[in-house]
């Protein structure tokens, strides 16, 4: 017998590879650790609510990091199935509870909340859920991601959920509904440090790179080469740009799981991008010019149509704690 395993994630592929002989037996881990009940809801034709892994090698990571239990990025209860059972078990006291936020968390906040059998009503202040993994559906390699955007949203449809796009959430609101828990999951702002020239109007941040793309320049210079910061120059390379990636610490792609890291640097040198980052390099100034930054060389300006910040991102900290207060007088 053979047995076909590997990113096996997708039923229609399963199928496929047993129709055509390919394969007698079909195994599935990720899978099963995304969602435990993928087997069952395959087999009661319920694949629309099948949590789809995002093969993310989190999971790998957990393992490789010391963490005492494996986990999932999309299935919070892996790792803790003693002390949270899935699916949730319906809470003792049916309570109103306001979700501020349609982002991954807020979503997955919100349905579980349902789950257990809360009055959930969830808040976006944009027009649609997702919050700043929207971006995923601009890049051609980001499949996976928008597959479990699409799930959410899905879920959130049939969910009892009350919806709420286009709402943004106040301390008035919070008092005009009268919840009897406010879950803040409202995600974060990309972090823009003071460079000087920083406001010129080429400078952009990640999300807008892979949203603008088509109406960007040629040359594209990109400021931090952690993980958001070189999938963006292979994004940018793979639309035919030129990319320097320019990255203040002594080397890139730091803090990510070892699989994760020798695939992106084999992607890297795929797209020619081995030759196009530099590390120990701090960026001066940005103006009509480019970048200018001192690195190990000396004094260099890197010519740039547009300058993409990719330099962490920062919890809004400010937003809960405006809403903290009208909380605290439940």
């Amino acid at each position: 017998p053979v047995v076909a395993v590997g990113a096996l994630t997708r039923p229609e592929d399963m199928e496929e590879l047993i129709a055509n002989g390919k394969a007698d037996v079909v195994c599935c881990a990720r899978a099963t650790l995304a969602d435990p009940e993928f087997p069952n809801k395959l087999r009661d034709g319920r694949e629309d609510e099948m949590r789809p892994c995002v093969r993310c090698m989190y999971c790998m990571s957990s393992m490789m990091s010391g963490n005492k239990h494996i986990h999932c990025s999309v299935n919070p209860t892996l790792g803790y199935e003693l002390t949270n059972k899935e699916p949730a078990p319906k809470a003792e006291e049916k309570k109103k509870v306001l979700v501020v936020g349609g982002g991954v968390a807020g979503i997955q906040a919100a349905l579980t909340s349902a789950e257990r059998g809360h009055e959930v009503i969830l808040c976006e202040k944009t027009d649609r859920l997702g919050g700043v993994l929207n971006y995923t559906e601009h890049v051609s390699f980001k499949d996976d991601i928008v597959n479990y955007l699409n799930w959410a949203r899905h879920m959130v449809a049939k969910s009892a959920i009350d919806l709420r796009l286009n709402t943004e959430v106040t301390p008035d609101f919070i008092r005009e509904v009268g919840p009897d828990a406010v879950i803040c999951a409202v995600g974060a702002d990309i972090v823009i440090p003071p460079i000087p020239g920083v406001e010129n109007i080429k400078v952009i941040d990640s999300i807008e790179m892979h949203e603008q793309a088509e109406k960007l320049g040629n040359n594209i210079v990109i400021i931090g080469a952690g993980i958001t910061g070189v999938e963006g120059a292979i994004h940018m390379r793979m639309m035919g740009k030129n990319v320097q990636i320019l990255e203040a610490a002594d080397g890139i792609l730091k803090g990510i799981e070892m699989q994760q890291l020798a695939v992106t640097m084999e992607e890297m040198r795929r797209m020619d991008l081995l030759d196009k980052y530099h590390t120990n390099t701090k960026v001066v100034k940005i103006d009509d010019n480019g970048v200018t930054a001192e690195t190990p060389e000396g004094t260099v300006v890197f010519p740039a149509d547009n300058v993409v910040m990719c330099t962490g991102m920062r919890a809004r900290r400010d937003l809960v704690e405006s809403l903290r207060p009208v909380c605290l007088n439940f």
